[in-house]
């Protein structure tokens, strides 16, 4: 019988993690794959990985707010389950617009679930001790790409895209079951307050907006009617945001992490580092696939960064009590710079050893920084403001990772520029993430 316990808490969200993010890395290689058989176009294919991403930020205030107000446990039981179900429907679609409202669906399953799982892991734990579950919970959305890369290259080869969908039931299925059983009842009360879930709707669709201009940037043009209405959408709507907050009991974001000036610019330096992470991310495969390696070799040959990062996760905690919190996030940034530093002075389809060693140093640094600004954040948090901080460090982690493969991969495919001025542009914004990591050490110290 599973007691509730902090551990088995804990071990509920880490299932769930690992099969949500089981097929990030794979399915980033896979897209000319899954648009041949679907007789579909590349461009088409992008939006497998665009539209959770978009769909997630949408959700993730409405999921943190409806925590603090309904409880995060049943909110994350909600979540787990859509997420099922988008994962199946997934691997029963038969088109490429099928497909993309599946993929959609499986984002709106993680927006409920991500920051309700982060509160309830952290939540399990006095605050002193709260980086041993984020620390986990990184280690979980780490290794887990890196399984699906070993494995679903040649999953794909022999049975076909909708493998990687489907493989992840059995382990949805069990996090299902742990959480049911094994996380506290009391979750499901929240604190009573009143939830206006209006204005979670606004800031959603203001990041919408946001994404979608920029992820249609290259096609549209920066003085074009689309671009300028869509960006003019998303400065009215997030305006409107800022009206109905300082109207509704319960807002979107805490007032806590507002006065809180530490956490806030943890917030900002931790979103700064992923934009740059995710942006490498998908330009990477690109360098590869554009220089004749095949999908398998692509996906192999990317997995030191994730492996790396979960290799580092189970002693994080004891790494960040060590170097201390502001000390561990300039460390992670720096290694993260390093790696990007290096990028634009090789080839990366060829040198191989320097391209271990430069993604060896990116999913290190990630590993570090990530862990060490989520742990401050979580740790400055009252009690009461624990799903609403977790879901502003979901969205805008989704928010900073969609701009950063956005935006590199527009300077990647655009006529004048490629894929070496891309990597220029990661490395310079490294640095930049850098700069705040040594700002945010300062302050906190």
């Amino acid at each position: 019988m599973i007691e509730r316990s902090p551990r088995s808490t804990l071990a509920a969200v880490v299932l769930s993690t690992i099969a949500a993010n089981l097929t990030l890395t794979i399915l980033a290689i896979a897209l000319q794959p899954i648009a041949e058989e679907l007789s579909s176009s590349l461009d088409a294919a992008a939006w497998l990985t665009i539209a959770p991403v978009l769909v997630s930020a949408l959700v993730a205030p409405f999921a943190g707010s409806a925590s603090d107000r309904y409880g995060a446990r049943i909110v994350w039981l909600v979540g787990n389950a859509i997420l099922f179900l988008g994962l199946l429907w997934s691997g029963l679609s038969r088109s490429m617009f099928e497909l993309i409202l599946a993929r959609a669906l499986t984002g709106l399953g993680s927006g409920l679930s991500i920051s309700p799982g982060l509160a309830i892991a952290a939540g399990a734990y006095p605050s002193e001790e709260r980086a041993r579950p984020v620390s986990a919970i990184m280690t979980a959305s780490a290794l887990s790409p890196a399984v699906g890369v070993l494995l679903g290259g040649p999953a794909i080869d022999y049975f076909g895209f909708r493998i990687l969908f489907l493989a992840q039931l059995p382990l949805m299925a069990a996090a299902l079951f742990v959480g049911f059983v094994a996380l506290p009842r009391r979750l499901e009360t929240g604190d009573g307050r009143r939830f206006d879930p209006s204005a979670s709707l606004l800031l959603g669709i203001s990041a919408f907006a946001l994404l979608l201009a920029l992820n249609r940037f290259a096609d549209w043009g920066a003085l074009s009617l689309e671009t300028l209405a869509t960006m003019g959408i998303s400065m009215l709507v997030f305006g409107v945001f800022l009206y109905r907050e300082r109207r509704v009991e319960v807002p979107t974001v805490p007032p806590s992490l507002l006065r809180d000036r530490i956490a806030r610019l943890a917030l900002l330096t931790r979103a700064m580092i992923f934009g740059v992470y995710m942006g490498s991310f998908l330009v990477l495969p690109l360098a590869l696939l554009d220089a004749g390696r095949s999908a398998t070799e692509a996906a192999l040959l990317l997995s030191p960064r994730p492996i790396v990062m979960g290799i580092f996760g189970p002693f994080a905690a004891a790494f960040m009590h060590r170097m201390g919190l502001g000390m561990s996030g300039v460390i992670g940034s720096a290694a993260l710079a390093i790696g990007h530093l290096m990028l634009p002075f090789f080839d990366v389809s060829e040198d191989l050893p320097l391209l271990f060693l430069a993604l060896s140093l990116m999913g290190f640094g990630l590993g570090a920084a990530q862990v060490a600004t989520a742990t401050m954040i979580t740790a400055r948090a009252p009690e009461r403001d624990l799903g609403g901080t977790s879901s502003m460090i979901t969205i805008s982690t989704a928010i900073a990772g969609a701009i950063g493969m956005a935006g590199l991969l527009a300077v990647a495919l655009h006529p004048l520029f490629g894929i070496h001025e891309a990597f220029v542009v990661s490395a310079a914004l490294s640095l930049i993430s850098l700069g705040l990591a040594w700002r945010l050490e300062r302050r906190s110290s």
